[in-house]
This record gives structure tokens, C-alpha cells and sequence, in this order.
């Protein structure tokens, strides 16, 4: 599976973006973005992905894990009823 910031990439050239271009956008440092780009951080804290994700138009889920919600499985227990 490709690592969150080979999505975001992949996402900057769809849009013709630079990786300039995303920060001004997500109000994220430039620095940031290009070690995420780089890899040097692999897990960004906080609200930096939902910012990303917003900014490049694609779910904070398909960023992270490169699924929708729809692909995603939630294992349910117990007793449902009325």
C-alpha cells in the first residue's frame, strides 16, 4: 500500500500544484509539506491531513489510508435491536 504523502503527491499533479501552492492553500508551512512530501515525517499531528485533505479536495480517510469509506470495514459487536 503507498504511504499517505504518495497520495498527496500524486494528488498535487493532478491538480498542477506545487507543493508552494498546498501550503498556501492548507495554511501549513512549506517546510512541512515537503518533509511530509519526503517522508521525513511519516505521521503529521493534529488537524494537518483533514487540512491537506480539504485543501486538495479528497477525504481525510482516502489520504490517510488510501480507502473510501465505502472500503473501509468497522467490526460491530453486540446486540442491535429495538
Amino acid at each position: 500500500m503507498a504511504h499517505w504523502s504518495e497520495r498527496m503527491m500524486k494528488r498535487l499533479a493532478q491538480l498542477g500544484w506545487t507543493q508552494r501552492e498546498l501550503a498556501k492553500r492548507s495554511g501549513i508551512d512549506e517546510q512541512n509539506i515537503r518533509k511530509y512530501a519526503q517522508g521525513v515525517i511519516d505521521k503529521p499531528r493534529g488537524e494537518v491531513l483533514p487540512k491537506i485533505a480539504k485543501s486538495l479536495g479528497v477525504s481525510t480517510i482516502w489520504l490517510e489510508h488510501g480507502a473510501t469509506i465505502q472500503q473501509m470495514s468497522i467490526p460491530s459487536f453486540g446486540y442491535v435491536g429495538a
